[in-house]
């Protein structure tokens, strides 16, 4: 214990010595060490680096406790302004990018409305141009007489209307031969399948009819 006294004296001694009496509190700041002295009662500041360049910064004070440096540098906001302001533009930039992504489909759509609307507004003008012409055609054809012509030309509709039926009557037919081959077909298939089973079936019973016959051979 008086061992320890002796050690912690001598420490008290050498600070003493080297100017540093009773040092509470410290803080750094740049290239300077900054601290409080319980004994000389006063704020200090040196090289952090060094030790020299050692000054009082303020004296006659009761017993300064703590110590802190305060500068823009040392504060968190402006790096936390930088982060904000970074994640504001990020957010700003995807908002943009997401109206441009929205705007432009918005334009595709109108776009491709627009054509359908264009396209049967132009079919059915050229509905009525077609039937106008055909109308004017027939008072045409009735005011020159030409009635025979027009007899003649309804006949040919009538002709071509018959055949159309017709062709549409001949591919259904096909189809439905068509239909009616696949569905053939498997029949066929399944009654060769069933035809190999009932021959297996039999095959099997025969084996085995042989088997007991012989296995009855042997037993006699």
């Amino acid at each position: 214990m008086q061992e320890e006294r002796r050690r912690m004296q001598e420490e008290r001694r050498r600070r003493q010595e080297e100017g540093l009496p009773h040092p509470f509190a410290i803080t750094v700041f740049e290239d300077s060490l900054y601290w409080t002295d319980w004994h000389t009662k006063s704020i200090n500041s040196a090289n952090k680096f060094t030790g020299k360049n050692q000054e009082i910064i303020r004296n006659k004070l009761h017993f300064p406790m703590d110590i802190h440096t305060l500068h823009p540098q040392r504060q968190p906001a402006e790096e936390e302004e930088k982060r904000r302001a970074e994640k504001r533009r990020r957010r700003e930039k995807r908002r943009r990018e997401d109206w441009r992504r929205r705007e432009k489909r918005r334009r595709r759509e109108e776009w491709i409305r627009e054509k359908r609307r264009g396209g049967e507004e132009k079919s059915r003008k050229e509905e009525k141009r077609r039937r106008r012409e055909e109308e004017e055609k027939r008072r045409v054809d009735k005011r020159r007489g030409g009635e025979e012509k027009s007899r003649e030309e309804e006949e040919k509709r009538k002709e071509e209307k018959r055949r159309l039926e017709k062709k549409r009557e001949e591919e259904e037919k096909r189809r439905v031969d068509k239909r009616e081959e696949k569905r053939r077909r498997r029949e066929e298939q399944k009654r060769r399948e069933e035809e190999e089973k009932r021959r297996e079936k039999k095959r099997r019973g025969e084996e085995e009819e042989e088997k007991r016959r012989v296995d009855k051979k042997r037993e006699e």
